[in-house]
């Protein structure tokens, strides 16, 4: 139970971080700059993720 509703916390953070960062894609502009951004959001969300979910259990 503790675990499902952890998970279904994460849902809408990962969701707004995704939405900004489509922002950023889009004023950017460029496909190499767009390449790049997506793959770091990607590896960035994946930390924030982590560190978010060690500050929920450590809490």
């Amino acid at each position: 139970m503790g675990i499902y509703l952890h998970r279904e916390m994460h849902k809408p953070f990962i969701t707004h971080l995704g939405f900004f960062a489509g922002l950023n894609i889009v004023f950017v502009g460029g496909n190499f700059r767009i390449f790049i951004t997506k793959r770091f959001a990607n590896l960035l969300y994946l930390i924030l993720g982590w560190l978010f979910s060690i500050s929920v259990h450590l809490s």
